[in-house]
C-alpha cells in the first residue's frame, strides 16, 4: 500500500511539473473566475445566482486565461527561436573566421611544413649573437636544440 501511494505521488509530482503557460493561465483564470463569478452571482439572485455565476465565471476566466497564456507561450517560442538564430549566426561567423585564419596560415606557410616562420627566428636571433646546439635525438628521429643567447645569458 505504502508502495504504491508513494509511486502514485510520485508520479503525479513527475508529471505534474510540465506544462506550458496556456494550461496554468486557463487554471488560474478559471480559479478566479469561479470566485468572481460566485460573489456577483450571489449579489445578484442568492444562492442559486452563485452556483451559476460560480459555473459561468469559471469558463469565462479559463478562456481568458488560455487566451493570454497562449500569447505568453508564443513570446517565449519568439524568443527561443531568436536565440536560435542568433547562436546559428555565431557559429557560421566562427567557422568563416576559422577559415580565413587557416587560408591566411596557408598563405604564409605554403608547405605545411611550419618550419618557415622558425628559421626566420633562427636567423634573426643568429644575428644578435645567439646559437643552437643540438643536445640529442627525439623518437620522431629529429635533432633536438638548445637556445643558448647572450642576451638572456645577461639576466641568469
Amino acid at each position: 500500500m505504502k508502495k504504491t501511494l508513494t509511486m502514485m505521488l510520485g508520479a503525479t509530482l513527475l508529471l505534474g511539473s510540465c506544462g506550458t503557460c496556456a494550461e496554468d493561465g486557463a487554471s488560474t483564470g478559471a480559479y478566479f473566475g469561479s470566485i468572481l463569478g460566485a460573489a456577483i452571482g450571489g449579489i445578484a439572485d442568492g444562492p442559486r445566482g452563485s452556483d451559476i455565476g460560480t459555473i459561468v465565471g469559471m469558463a469565462g476566466g479559463a478562456v481568458v486565461g488560455a487566451v493570454i497564456g497562449d500569447q505568453a507561450d508564443k513570446a517565449e517560442q519568439k524568443r527561443y527561436e531568436e536565440h536560435r538564430s542568433r547562436a546559428t549566426q555565431r557559429s557560421k561567423e566562427l567557422q568563416r573566421w576559422s577559415t580565413s585564419l587557416q587560408d591566411d596560415i596557408d598563405q604564409y606557410d605554403p608547405t605545411g611544413s611550419g618550419n618557415d616562420v622558425i628559421e626566420d627566428f633562427i636567423h634573426t636571433f643568429s644575428g644578435f649573437g645567439g646559437h643552437l646546439e643540438p643536445n640529442g635525438h627525439k623518437p620522431d628521429g629529429s635533432t633536438a636544440y638548445t637556445l643558448y643567447s647572450p642576451v638572456i645569458d645577461c639576466f641568469t
